[in-house]
């Protein structure tokens, strides 16, 4: 079902409260699966309804869900940042979180995949640097 699914090493989020970064890494107890899903990859009935969304799973915990489209109308932009096999994720003012991925293909794909998709409230920047050793 997931249009790209990736294993990731590290997963941090900012707590605006302590105003610091809280990061879960993968283990042997510990796995971390970042997806990005569509429902034209369902095979559920096609109700017209379309819709795509970014899920971080921690074992079998959802601890982020972005809804990437439709894109509820009082909703920020999406930011993703890429670079090598590391990912940020940002919206509105102290909303982020990070991932680094297994391997730069995934993040590679993963960001294809947004920016190919129909998805306006996605944006999709590299690191420069990053971008020169690709191109």
């Amino acid at each position: 079902m997931p249009k790209v699914e990736v294993r990731c090493v590290l997963y941090s989020v900012w707590a605006r409260k302590d105003k610091k970064w809280v990061t879960t890494t993968a283990g042997d107890q510990t796995s971390i699966l970042l997806g990005l899903l569509s429902s034209e990859d369902s095979r559920a009935e096609n109700t017209g309804d379309s819709w795509t969304v970014l899920a971080l799973l921690v074992n079998q915990d959802v601890v982020q869900r972005i809804p990437l489209s439709p894109w509820p109308g009082a909703a920020d932009r999406v930011t993703f940042l890429g670079g090598e096999t590391s990912l940020l994720v940002t919206a509105g003012q102290d909303y982020k979180w990070r991932v680094e991925l297994e391997t730069e293909k995934s993040l590679v794909e993963l960001l294809d995949r947004v920016q190919g998709s129909s998805v306006p409230r996605g944006i999709v920047m590299c690191l420069a640097s990053w971008q020169r050793d690709n191109t």
